[in-house]
């Protein structure tokens, strides 16, 4: 298994990693963005609809195209950082460029410990930190995305908490 520890507990309570003090936090069925892009203040809280965790991609399931798709190497295990290796966003929150994909080139995620009586919830936060403009073609729902555009960086900090019940 790839990453390294980040300690503590996560929405289960506990100490918080370094790594992760500065992210967004999730009640149940929620996912949160927020950060910088490009200059611009990101803030966009969502309720979870309909979204897929497999073992190593999470990503909302939409109609037309997902907002957000991750992807890395391991398993998640909680409180384990490893890096993103692919996935996209869509620059929803951009009113004057909605819905443009940039494909993810670097980032970190960890899932987090939650208490013994939520063992059936997930609970991760990620970090995106470079990405690349210049969507090839046009990315069906849910399927991975290929930009040949330039990279930079970002500073864009996110998590998910997916209920059970």
């Amino acid at each position: 298994m790839g990453g390294s520890p980040v300690g503590g507990a996560g929405a289960g309570g506990g100490a918080s990693a370094p790594l992760f003090m500065q992210m967004p936090n999730c009640g149940p069925d929620e996912q949160n963005l927020e950060g910088t892009f490009q200059g611009a203040t990101v803030m966009r809280p969502a309720n979870l609809l309909s979204n897929t965790l497999r073992a190593r991609v999470y990503y909302t399931v939409s109609t037309e195209r997902s907002s957000i798709r991750l992807e890395w190497q391991d398993v998640l295990t909680p409180n384990v950082v490893q890096p993103l290796t692919g996935g996209y966003f869509l620059t929803r929150w951009d009113t004057a460029n909605p819905g443009v994909l940039y494909c993810v080139v670097a980032g970190e995620i960890s899932a987090f410990q939650l208490p013994s009586d939520r063992l059936d919830d997930d609970y991760f936060k990620f970090k995106i930190t470079r990405a690349r403009s210049g969507e090839v073609g046009q990315t069906a729902s849910n399927d991975s995305a290929m930009c040949d555009g330039a990279e930079f960086d970002v500073d864009l900090r996110g998590c998910v908490y997916r209920f059970a019940n």
